[in-house]
């Protein structure tokens, strides 16, 4: 039986007021208990009897919504926790789901002025030299383009004078076309540089007048008559560094 066959058939009122409230995004206390009464009444199986496959796409249904708003807060994130443990669904059930909801909690916390840090003992920093009161944010695996032309698509600017709006990246897809690939490592963000470590290692000041171009997957940095284009590996990613760049340069 398929999640379309599970909103079908002889119970189907319940599987139906489901999908509403997932859908809506309506996920407090009292809708599961609504649910939950409505379940009892028309005497419809529990979602616990159903397919781990079929549980799974029920609560990306309702994490598809968290996702639009581009950040995971704290009242959202006990809601998606009350809701998980409704389906009866284990952590590693959900082992991608629950990375993409801590990258979106990231987001949240960094807005609300929680920085993270990165462990002096992350393999990013092995051998690199920060300077005094520098203080590492964040790291991620990225590939190094240049191209001496400005890009068609220009993506979104992170100004220093105003936040990154979450999601504004999304469908944004950084120009490597016809760029060069020139190297593999990691992009570090500090409070006080935007580096980059591969084969080289260099870094930039966050200055205010230095402005990066946000992509869906990356950014790009207009540098002297060209353009480095940083191809983050890990998907969502450009979110959480829009929004910590915007944060360090505003503070």
């Amino acid at each position: 039986m398929g999640i379309a066959d599970w909103f079908s058939g002889r119970k189907n009122k319940f599987r139906d007021k489901m999908r509403e409230t997932l859908a809506g995004g309506d996920l407090s206390k009292e809708k599961l208990l609504e649910l939950e009464r409505l379940r009892v009444e028309l005497d419809a199986e529990p979602p616990s009897a159903e397919r781990t496959i079929d549980r799974r796409e029920m609560f990306n249904v309702a994490v598809e919504n968290v996702k639009a708003g581009g950040k995971l807060s704290k009242d959202q994130d006990r809601e998606l926790a009350r809701l998980q443990k409704y389906l009866a669904l284990r952590d590693y059930q959900i082992d991608k789901t629950r990375t993409d909801l801590k990258r979106l909690k990231t987001v949240d916390q960094i807005e609300q002025g929680q920085l993270p840090v990165v462990s002096p003992d992350n393999v990013a920093l092995r051998g690199m030299r920060l300077e005094a009161n520098e203080v590492a944010h964040y790291c991620v695996l990225a590939d190094l383009y240049e191209r001496p032309e400005a890009p068609s698509g220009i993506g979104v600017r992170v100004n220093h004078d105003a936040p990154y709006i979450p999601g504004s990246s999304r469908g944004l897809e950084l120009p490597v076309n016809g760029a060069d690939k020139t190297d593999g490592g990691y992009v570090i963000v500090t409070n006080q540089r935007f580096i980059f470590k591969g084969a080289r290692t260099f870094g930039h000041k966050l200055a205010q007048n230095q402005h990066f171009f946000l992509y869906e997957d990356g950014l790009r940095l207009p540098f002297g008559r060209g353009h480095l284009l940083f191809h983050l590996r890990a998907e969502g990613q450009s979110e959480v560094i829009g929004t910590l760049l915007t944060r360090l340069k505003t503070t």
